[in-house]
């Protein structure tokens, strides 16, 4: 079955749109369902903006959960885009978001450090990779 691209492309637009609501609730779920899309040329930014989000923490632990679910180069790359640029108090919820999405499944832990080497760049990929390391439930 072939995806319809210009369907693709409007549902991106679609929650693009939805996100730059002033209701915290829409933008989490905007970040929500725009991390399943997160190959689309046009998501990444404004999802690392998500993660970012200054008014409310609900919209980047949201995001961050279903990134870390998503899993793959591309999620992992807002993820670690956005500890590059994020203040303590954020990356403490981009933390929580990570350890809500991966509880204590070690298979899911070794999954997404494994995956950190694929990133393309090397010091956002070093970056991660250590924040999810310092992360990881120990026992």
């Amino acid at each position: 079955m072939r995806v319809d691209m210009t369907a693709r492309d409007a549902a991106v637009d679609a929650l693009i749109a939805m996100s730059l609501s002033p209701d915290y609730h829409d933008r989490a779920d905007a970040g929500v369902a725009l991390a399943s899309l997160v190959d689309s040329p046009q998501a990444p930014e404004r999802l690392r903006q998500l993660v970012l989000d200054p008014d409310d923490t609900v919209v980047t632990r949201k995001t961050v959960e279903a990134l870390t679910h998503r899993g793959g180069s591309a999620a992992l790359t807002v993820i670690a885009a956005a500890l590059a640029s994020a203040d303590i108090d954020r990356q403490e919820w981009i933390a929580t978001g990570v350890r809500d999405a991966l509880g204590w499944a070690d298979w899911e832990w070794g999954e997404r450090i494994a995956a950190c080497e694929r990133l393309p760049d090397p010091s956002e990929s070093s970056r991660l990779r250590g924040f999810l390391l310092d992360l990881r439930p120990q026992g």
